[in-house]
């Protein structure tokens, strides 16, 4: 009789040291549990750009590589603007445009001769000489994340060569990653067909 008795105290201890140890273990598992990547619908939405491999925006956007050599066929003007004082390109990574990035550069002087460098201006002003912009939306073309020109340092773009309407430059600077709450190092290089729009009267 002592002898089943031990037994079974022995698998009551087992029991109760076995539920302690999943316990545990699963309460170190919640403690640790790092934040996932949101699983993706299928992208349905019709392309609406066109391979341009002529033009592009190849950037370095903290340590990994962007080749943005698609343009929007939507608005073309919109995309590939130059006028007084104003120099916009806008590109996409993919056909959907989950990734683009616009760069854009105010007090823009179309009579220089290249190479010239336009640098940000640390003096404060309502509106900034540079802007910069890397936008992430998902497949179902809602917001993500921004990645935004940073204050911290002078951001820089420099026109290395005009060939009639075709500019080439380069860029570098600070970016804001807003969701991780961090800046990362931007730099690359550009090349695009302008188109001339004038300034509204």
């Amino acid at each position: 009789m002592k002898k089943i008795k031990s037994i079974y105290v022995l698998f009551i201890f087992a029991a109760l040291s076995s539920y302690g140890l999943w316990a545990c273990t699963n309460n170190g598992t919640s403690e640790t549990t790092t934040e996932t990547e949101e699983v993706e619908e299928p992208d349905t939405r019709p392309a609406s750009a066109a391979v341009d491999n002529d033009f592009y925006i190849k950037a370095d956007i903290g340590g990994k590589e962007y080749n943005f050599n698609y343009l929007s066929l939507d608005n073309v003007a919109r995309y590939n603007l130059l006028k007084k004082d104003l120099f916009r390109i806008e590109r996409c990574a993919d056909d959907h445009c989950k990734e683009s990035i616009y760069l854009q550069a105010h007090n823009f002087d179309l009579n220089q001769t290249p190479p010239f460098t336009l640098q940000e201006s640390k003096e404060g002003k309502l509106r900034k000489d540079i802007i910069v912009n890397f936008i992430r939306t998902n497949n179902t073309g809602k917001f993500k994340y921004q990645m935004q020109d940073s204050s911290e340092e002078p951001f820089e773009m420099t026109i290395q060569k005009i060939e009639g309407d075709i500019y080439e430059g380069t860029f570098k600077g600070l970016l804001n990653n807003e969701k991780k709450d961090s800046t990362l190092v931007i730099k690359g290089s550009f090349r695009t067909k302008m188109i001339v729009r004038n300034p509204a009267a």
